[in-house]
């Protein structure tokens, strides 16, 4: 039963991102080439439109018929419906951060699930969070949505990570005996891997396809949902252990939000010191493989952590090493990026757009940056 889900997913994924290609035209989800962009030809802006609905199709499946479930794909649908306005539009910065905050407080209020503790992070005691948790697991799921959508800079990273992350999770949630948690997220980690081939294809295949905000932002919603909730009602892991789940896309939100703020600049400045920006210097091939290689070996960091129980205040600290030793890595590999002007713009955004990355939105070289 299980695997005839899973092939299911496969498939359907698969049937989607085809049929998704096919019906971008005439839905105006189409990336056209310009003179700061890197592709040559016009790409559908349409991968949102397959994975979600599939994911979507998931949360219901191995849901309940309660409030969680239903809370959950309102939510999902609501950021949905959105982003693929935004991809086709520009929506204004105010109406997508607006739409954000709306979908994680029906996701939070909703379903319950939120950050109550953070642990006992420094031999203390446990940190409540009292009457900030619901605020809290707001702006920390908002967070995650624009994270993840500032990640999807390069061809296959968005979906690369993300199905990283499910695996991780899957395992956690085995070890912790939540096994329909785990059906859930190794199945979404099945159901994206067709998109990241079509996302890696050349231009010349006429399989190529990006990703667009429908697809980034919800899955960073669905993202943040399942590890909170493995943080939370599952207590498959505490939360500290959370961050080794979503450590690419924190850390290089917080390191670039620090170095930004560092110089005297703000954090919104549309620049190209992402963390995939640096690495491309590599070549794009090689980029994606070590920044994939990062997050799994985290992750795999996290997970053996959380299964020799180890405290809270050794995770905080070993992450905290593992993201200082990342950090001067990229220092030493890039830095020379600093302070220079993005001159590639978003998947979908017009070629004459040339502003600044505005809060919680996305203005990197999404799927542009050369080699």
């Amino acid at each position: 039963m299980d695997a005839a889900i899973a092939l299911s997913a496969l498939l359907a994924s698969w049937m989607l991102l085809s049929l998704s290609r096919a019906v971008a035209p005439a839905l105006g989800l189409i990336d056209e080439p310009c003179e700061r962009k890197v592709h040559s030809k016009p790409v559908p802006l349409a991968g949102g439109l397959a994975i979600v609905p599939v994911i979507i199709g998931l949360v219901i499946f191995f849901g309940d018929s309660g409030a969680e479930t239903s809370s959950v794909v309102a939510s999902m649908l609501l950021i949905f419906i959105v982003s693929i306005l935004d991809d086709k539009f520009d929506l204004p910065a105010t109406g997508r951060f607006g739409a954000q905050i709306i979908a994680a407080s029906i996701l939070v209020i909703g379903s319950g699930i939120q950050v109550t503790s953070l642990g006992n992070l420094f031999g203390m005691g446990e940190i409540q969070l009292g009457p900030m948790s619901t605020a809290f697991t707001i702006i920390a799921i908002v967070a995650a949505i624009n994270a993840f959508n500032m990640i999807d800079g390069i061809d296959g990273l968005l979906g690369s990570i993300f199905a990283i992350m499910m695996t991780a999770l899957t395992i956690l949630f085995v070890l912790a005996g939540s096994i329909t948690s785990a059906k859930l997220v190794g199945i979404a980690a099945l159901a994206v891997l067709p998109f990241v081939y079509m996302n890696l294809t050349n231009e010349d295949s006429g399989k190529k396809i990006f990703m667009g905000d429908a697809g980034s932002m919800t899955l960073g919603l669905f993202a943040s949902y399942m590890v909170i909730k493995g943080a939370t009602t599952e207590a498959a892991y505490p939360p500290v252990g959370a961050l080794y789940i979503l450590a690419i896309p924190v850390f290089d939100i917080v390191r670039v939000s620090i170095a930004r703020l560092a110089r005297g600049i703000s954090p919104f400045k549309a620049e190209k010191n992402h963390i995939h920006h640096i690495l491309l210097a590599k070549g794009k091939l090689k980029a994606l493989r070590l920044i994939c290689l990062f997050s799994g070996v985290i992750s795999s960091v996290g997970i053996a952590l959380n299964y020799k129980q180890t405290t809270d205040a050794t995770q905080l600290i070993t992450l905290a090493v593992i993201f200082i030793s990342l950090a001067l890595y990229l220092r030493k590999s890039g830095i020379i990026l600093e302070g220079s002007e993005l001159k590639l713009v978003k998947q979908g955004a017009s070629c004459s757009r040339n502003t600044p990355e505005a809060p919680f939105t996305n203005t990197d070289a999404d799927q542009r940056s050369a080699a």
